[in-house]
């Protein structure tokens, strides 16, 4: 994650946690088992130790809020800055799940957040950590979950593979889901296999009567397990609930799976008609099942060449390099070596 201009050492510890996953976390607990486990810390401090005699470090960033009090207890011993990730799901976790996180986080020297909203949603946990606000980027999907692939070829592997595979979010309001299955998805005379993403307490068991499987939470390793199998992604309806910059990172991550996306236009604003996704007046229910009919009508192959075609304009339109270098000028000011200008760089 750190760009070219930057002389910073920095060592990161915890999960490689991409942007997107970061945002599509389930919401739940905060703080995990580890944060009460010294042990656990004191082997991170002497990995650090011995890094810091091989080759240096300037500062360390964690890449998972669970690990704030570590990195505080880390401050403390090593004497480097300490940085932190903070996703949507850590800034709106419940107050008892994240007053022992926020009061660690306060301790470090930096918290990189996404965008406006993820600042207003720290500024009332904490105002003493600096905040760094991160720009949304897309990113190529990552690695698929592993039971998210094993559901999907149970749910999948007998069925019959001329049937087009569709999946669509499920939504946060009953009204909104009923809308989408009564409207939508039986209206269409159950043309296609269909899957909800992450709403495990509607799942159903059976695909073959109309009904919609349960397949995995809405994250990147569900969308990168999914994509090997569905022929469209549809999002009738906003997915962060009270951070629009968690719909925002779900919905680039979705169109840059490589597969078609169907949206509603409501806060589809990282997405353009025809360019990366096709967008459908919110509520209609018409314009979703036209819509979904011509991709469906179309030969697997030209629906193949359009996710392509979506994921290729939406990593050229978000680029992970804007993020990188928000990381690279924190780091380096931390460290004190400022970032060089990319126009006095040696070529």
């Amino acid at each position: 994650m750190i760009a070219a201009g930057s002389d910073a050492r920095v060592i990161a510890i915890g999960p490689a946690r991409r942007p997107a996953r970061a945002a599509a976390a389930p919401r739940g607990r905060t703080v995990a088992w580890w944060s009460g486990h010294r042990a656990l810390w004191q082997r991170v401090e002497r990995g650090i130790r011995m890094r810091l005699r091989r080759d240096g470090c300037d500062v360390v960033h964690l890449t998972d809020a669970r690990l704030a009090p570590c990195g505080a207890w880390l401050r403390g011993r090593l004497g480097l800055p300490v940085t932190v990730d903070l996703g949507p799901q850590d800034l709106h976790a419940q107050e008892a799940d994240g007053r022992a996180l926020f009061a660690a986080a306060d301790q470090l020297d930096a918290a990189f957040v996404f965008g406006c909203e993820g600042e207003a949603a720290l500024e009332r946990r904490t105002t003493r950590v600096p905040m760094v606000r991160l720009p949304l980027v897309a990113l190529a999907p990552s690695a698929p979950d592993p039971r998210t692939a094993a559901r999907l070829h149970d749910l999948l592997g007998d069925g019959d593979p001329r049937r087009p595979v569709i999946a669509f979010a499920g939504a946060a309001s009953m009204a909104e889901c009923h809308w989408f299955e009564e409207d939508v998805l039986h209206a269409m005379d159950d043309a296609a296999c269909w899957l909800r993403i992450g709403d495990d307490s509607a799942a159903h068991a059976s695909h073959g009567d109309g009904v919609p499987s349960c397949c995995g939470a809405l994250d990147d390793g569900t969308i990168a397990a999914l994509a090997r199998y569905a022929d469209a992604f549809v999002l009738p309806w906003a997915l962060g609930g009270a951070a629009p910059e968690a719909d925002g990172l779900l919905r680039l991550a979705l169109a840059a799976s490589g597969v078609p996306v169907i949206a509603g236009d409501a806060g589809a604003a990282v997405l353009d008609h025809e360019r990366n996704a096709f967008l459908v007046r919110a509520g209609d229910a018409l314009g979703f099942r036209a819509t979904i009919d011509q991709l469906l009508r179309l030969p697997a192959k030209q629906r193949q060449y359009i996710g392509e075609e979506f994921a290729a304009e939406t990593l050229r339109r978000w680029p992970a390099a804007e993020a990188a270098a928000v990381y690279e000028e924190r780091f380096a000011a931390l460290a004190g070596r400022p970032t060089i200008p990319a126009e006095l760089r040696i070529a």
